[in-house]
C-alpha cells in the first residue's frame, strides 16, 4: 500500500511539471517566435527524460514489492508447518477446555480432547446441566463476566464467547489454592468478655474470686491454646485474641464449644457468668481489623451475651450460642446513666415523634405511652404519638377507641405519618419502641428522613438493627414497658401515670410474658408492682386481652391442624389471611400446651402480602436462631419473622428442612461413637445409644459417627494404637528420666557492690543451661520448684515427664558480681 501511495505521488508530480514545462514554452513561443523549433525539441526530450524517469522509478519499485512478497511466502513457508504444529498443541494438548454449545446454549455439541480430561465420560448432545450445575447457572445469567468453577479437585477459569457460543476452561487450581491458602492465613481478632462477672462475685470473698476467675481464665486460655491463638487481658474482664482464619473456621465448625464450658462452670457455683465473643476477620490493616471486632463483641453483648459473633469479608454475619435466656444486664446505675443521656436528647430537640413497630401490640403502644409522659416534661417541647390506625394490632385498636371515649390526654398527641412528614423540622427526635428491626417500624417514611433517633428495645438486635443517637437495649428485659419503667425510677423529673395509662403498660408486660410466664425475673415483678400503686387495673387488662367467639372458634379449627413433627415440633400452617398478629401468637403459645413439644410454630398469611412464622418454646429449642435463619428475630423461647414473595408452603417447607438439618431424623434408636464430649451424653469414643433424631442431629455436626461395624473396628484399631503409642511413649519417658536423674547444672546470680542480689533464676534459664551440658532438652512447663530461686544454694527441681515417670536434678547457684 505503501508503495502503491508512492506511484501515485511521482506521476502526479510529472504531470504537473509536464502542464507547466508546456505552458511556459507557449509562452516563450508567443513572445520569441525565432526560437520556436528549438523550444520544441527541447520540450519534446525533457518530457521523455521525464517518462523514462517515471517508468524506472515503477518497475523497481514493483521488483522491490515483489522480492519483498518472495522473503515472506519463504519465510512463511519455513513457519507454517511449526505454526500449524503450535495451533495443533493449543487446541488439543493445552489445557485449555473448549465447549462448542447450540444455539440455545442448552447442549454441547463439539469439545476438544482436554475438555474430555475435565469432566471424563461422553458429552457430546449431552445437557450443559447434566455435566455442571455451576455452568448452567452461568449461562442462564445475566452477567457473562469470566467466573470459577470446581470440578471433581480441580477449579477452572470460565470464558464465555457469545458470538461462537463456545466456552473455555482453563486451569487455575494453582492460582486458587494459591489464594485459598492466603484467605486461611488472614489475620482475626477476637475480642472475649466474662458477663455479668462482678455481679455475680459478690457473695464470694476475695480468694473465692480470684480462684473462680482463675478457673474461667484457664478453661478460655487452654481453649486458644487449642486452635494456636494467642491471649491478651485488657481490663478487669476483657481479654483479646489473635488467631488466623483457617483457625476461626475450626472453631466455628466446634460451634463454639467454650461458651459451653464457660457455662458448666458457672452451674458448678451457682452463678450466672457467661462469656461473649466477637471476632473479626478481614484482609484489613488491624486498626480497621480491631473496628469491625468491637464492633461484633458489642453486637453479641447487645444481644444477650452468651454468644459468639463472627464478622467475615464478605460473608453473613454469624451467630454461635445464645442456649440461654438473655441474662439481664440492667443495673441501676445503667439506668441511670440512660436516663440522664434520654434527658439531653430530649431537651435538644424542638418536638418529639413516638413510634413502635408495625401492628403494634400493647407492649409498644404502653411503651409509647410512657415515653409520651417522659417527653411532655419538658418545656416548650411538642410530642407526639405515630399512629395510622391500619397498623394497630386488634387489641390496641379496642384500648386506642376506649382512650377516644374517655377523650384521654393521651389521644390528643396523636397524628398520622402524612401529618407529621408535613410538621417535621431539622432539630425533630424521632423515638422508636419494642424494635430495632428497620424493615417492620410503624412508619418507614418517618425513619428515611435520617432524623436523630432514639431506640429503645428488649429484644436482641442484629448488624442490620437500626443505630440510633441514643439507644437503651436490654434483651433481658420482659417488656419495653420494663425499661420504660426503669428509666421513670431515675429521670431527672418525677412521672406521674393516671389508673388507663398504668393499665395500658401493665398489659404490655402481661402479653409479652405471656402473663408472667416468659422471661421473668425480679425485675419485671417490681415493675408491675408499681404500675399496680399507679392504678393498673388488672381486671381491665383481661378484658382487653380477651378473645371473642369468632376468635375462639378460628383457633380450634386451627389446631385441628397441627402437625408434629420430629416428634418434638408442633406446626400450624394455613393459607388464610389474618392481621392480628397477637391471634397468632396465641395459637403458637396453645400448640405448647402439648404434651411432648418443645417448639411451636403458625404459618400464615398477612394481609400486607407476606408470609408470617410466629415461634414459640419452652427453651429447650432456640427459636430465635431459627427464625432469624429465616430472616426474623426475637427472643430464645419467643420469635417470629415476616417472609417476602413466598408462599405459606414454601415457607413451611423452609422451616422443616432447617429443623431437619439442626434435629432431623426418627427417633428410632441408634447407636454412634462419640467424636467428642457431649455433656450429658458420653466422653469422646464412647458408645452410646440415642434417639435417632439426636443421634442424627451429632452425626450431622460432626460430633458422632454411625455405630457400624467398620467404624467400631476403626475405633478398635485407634484404641489399640493409641495403647501401643503411650506404651511406647511411657518407656521413651522413662529414659529420658534416667538421663535427667542426679544430674546438676550451675548457674550464678548478679550481686552488686554493695552484696545485694538483683533478680531471679528463671525455668527458661534452666532448660537452656541443662540442654547445653547435658544435651537434654527439656519443656520449661514440666519444671517443679519448690520455691522461686532467688539466693545462692543448692535447689532441688523435679520434672514431671508422664504419669508417675518424674525425675530430679540439682541447680547450683552461685555470685556473679559485676
Amino acid at each position: 500500500m505503501r508503495k502503491l501511495i508512492n506511484g501515485i505521488l511521482i506521476t502526479l508530480w510529472v504531470l504537473a511539471f509536464l502542464v507547466f514545462t508546456l505552458v511556459t514554452f507557449t509562452e516563450m513561443f508567443n513572445q520569441i517566435p525565432n526560437i520556436k523549433f528549438i523550444s520544441y525539441i527541447t520540450f519534446i526530450v525533457i518530457t521523455l527524460l521525464s517518462v523514462f524517469v517515471l517508468i524506472l522509478t515503477i518497475v523497481n519499485n514493483y521488483k522491490q514489492y515483489i522480492k519483498n512478497l518472495q522473503n515472506r511466502l519463504a519465510r512463511w513457508s519455513k513457519l507454517s508447518p511449526r505454526v500449524n504444529q503450535v495451533g495443533d498443541d493449543a487446541f488439543h494438548e493445552l489445557p485449555i477446555g473448549i465447549l462448542v454449545l447450540d444455539e440455545g446454549l442448552k447442549e454441547i455439541k463439539w469439545v476438544n480432547q482436554y475438555a474430555k480430561v475435565i469432566f471424563e465420560g461422553r458429552l457430546i448432545d449431552r445437557p450443559v446441566a447434566e455435566i455442571s450445575a455451576s455452568l448452567a447457572d452461568y449461562l442462564l445469567s445475566d452477567n457473562k463476566q469470566p467466573i470459577t468453577i470446581s470440578v471433581k479437585d480441580q477449579k477452572y477459569e470460565v470464558l464465555y464467547k457469545d458470538s461462537f457460543q463456545v466456552i473455555y476452561l482453563f486451569n487455575v487450581t494453582s492460582r486458587e489454592n494459591v489464594k485459598l491458602e492466603f484467605i486461611k492465613n488472614l489475620p482475626a481478632i477476637g475480642i472475649l468478655n466474662l458477663d455479668n462477672f462482678e455481679d455475680n462475685m459478690t457473695n464470694f470473698d476475695i480468694s473465692e474470686q480470684t480462684s473462680i476467675k482463675g478457673e474461667y481464665l484457664s478453661a478460655i486460655a487452654d481453649w486458644v491454646d487449642e486452635y494456636n491463638g494467642y491471649l491478651k487481658p485488657y481490663g478487669d474482664n476483657r481479654m483479646v485474641m489473635l488467631i488466623k482464619r483457617k483457625r476461626l473456621e475450626d472453631m466455628m465448625a466446634k460451634k463454639f464449644d467454650i461458651l459451653e464450658h464457660i457455662r458448666d462452670i458457672s452451674t458448678n457455683y451457682g452463678i450466672r457468668v457467661t462469656l461473649s465473643i466477637g471476632i473479626a476477620s478481614w484482609d484489613l490493616e488491624y486498626d480497621e481489623l480491631s473496628d469491625y471486632a468491637q464492633n461484633a463483641i458489642e453486637l453479641a453483648e447487645k444481644r444477650g451475651g452468651d454468644q459468639a459473633v463472627v464478622n467475615i469479608q464478605n460473608q453473613k454475619i454469624a451467630y454461635f450460642g445464645a442456649k440461654l435466656e438473655s441474662i439481664t444486664r440492667s443495673s441501676r446505675t445503667n439506668a441511670r446513666l440512660a436516663a440522664q443521656m434520654l434527658g439531653d436528647t430530649l431537651n435538644k430537640a424542638d418536638q418529639i415523634y413516638i413510634m413502635g413497630h408495625d401492628q403494634t401490640d400493647l407492649d409498644s403502644f404502653g411503651a409509647m405511652i410512657g415515653a409520651l409522659k417522659m417527653s411532655l416534661t419538658t418545656p416548650d417541647i411538642a410530642a407526639y404519638l405515630i399512629v395510622d390506625m391500619e397498623k394497630l394490632d386488634p387489641t390496641v385498636t379496642d384500648v386506642y377507641n376506649y382512650l377516644l371515649y374517655m377523650n384521654h390526654l393521651v389521644t390528643k398527641h396523636v397524628i398520622t405519618t402524612q401529618e407529621a412528614l408535613a410538621r417535621k423540622t431539622k432539630d425533630t427526635l424521632l423515638m422508636i419502641l419494642d424494635t430495632q428491626n428497620p424493615q417492620i417500624v410503624h412508619s418507614k417514611e418517618l425513619l428515611d428522613l435520617k432524623l436523630k433517633t432514639a431506640v429503645i428495645d428488649h429484644h436482641r438486635g442484629n448488624e442490620a438493627s437500626i443505630k440510633g443517637d441514643f439507644s437503651f437495649i436490654d434483651p433481658g428485659a420482659s417488656s419495653t414497658v420494663e425499661l420504660m419503667m426503669e428509666l421513670f425510677s431515675f429521670f431527672p423529673v418525677e412521672i406521674q401515670l393516671d389508673a388507663p395509662e398504668a393499665s395500658v403498660m401493665y398489659g404490655g408486660i402481661i402479653l409479652d410474658t405471656n402473663t408472667f410466664t416468659y422471661r421473668t425475673n425480679a425485675r419485671t415483678f417490681d415493675v408491675a408492682s408499681k404500675l399496680k400503686d399507679y392504678g393498673a387495673d388488672t381486671m381491665m387488662v383481661k378484658t382487653w386481652l380477651r378473645s371473642d367467639l369468632n376468635r375462639i372458634i378460628k383457633q380450634n379449627e386451627l389446631l385441628g391442624k397441627v402437625e408434629i413433627f420430629l416428634d418434638r415440633f408442633a406446626i400450624v400452617k394455613t393459607e388464610d389471611v389474618f392481621n392480628d398478629r397477637t391471634f397468632i401468637a396465641q395459637l403458637s403459645e396453645s400448640l405448647l400446651e402439648i404434651k411432648n413439644v418443645d417448639a411451636s410454630f403458625t404459618i400464615v398469611n398477612f394481609s400486607d402480602g407476606t408470609v408470617g412464622i410466629s415461634a414459640r418454646s419452652f427453651g429447650a429449642i432456640n427459636v430465635q436462631l431459627l427464625m432469624e435463619e429465616m430472616g426474623g428475630g426475637g427472643h430464645l423461647s419467643s420469635a417470629a419473622t415476616q417472609i417476602k414473595d413466598v408462599s405459606v408452603n414454601d415457607a413451611y417447607l423452609q422451616l422443616k428442612h432447617i429443623l431437619e438439618l439442626e434435629y432431623g431424623g426418627d427417633n428410632t434408636p441408634m447407636k454412634v461413637i462419640l467424636l467428642e464430649d457431649v455433656k450429658g451424653k458420653g466422653k469422646k469414643d464412647q458408645v452410646i445409644e440415642l434417639a435417632g433424631g439426636y443421634a442424627n442431629y451429632l452425626i450431622s455436626n460432626k460430633l458422632a459417627v454411625f455405630a457400624n461395624e467398620e467404624n467400631i473396628k476403626k475405633l478398635e484399631d485407634k484404641k489399640e494404637k493409641e495403647r501401643e503409642d503411650a506404651a511406647k511413649y511411657l518407656e521413651l519417658m522413662k529414659k529420658v528420666a534416667s538421663e535427667i536423674e542426679g544430674k546438676s547444672i550451675t548457674l550464678s546470680i548478679n550481686v552488686g557492690a554493695d552484696g545485694k542480689r538483683f533478680g531471679s533464676i528463671t525455668t527458661k534459664q534452666i532448660v537452656e543451661a541443662f540442654h547445653e551440658k547435658h544435651g537434654v532438652m527439656i519443656d520449661k512447663k514440666r519444671l517443679e520448684l519448690a520455691n522461686d530461686i532467688g539466693s545462692v544454694g543448692i535447689y532441688p527441681v523435679t520434672v514431671s515427664l508422664d504419669k508417675g515417670v518424674k525425675a530430679t536434678f540439682e541447680v547450683n547457684i552461685i555470685e556473679r558480681r559485676d
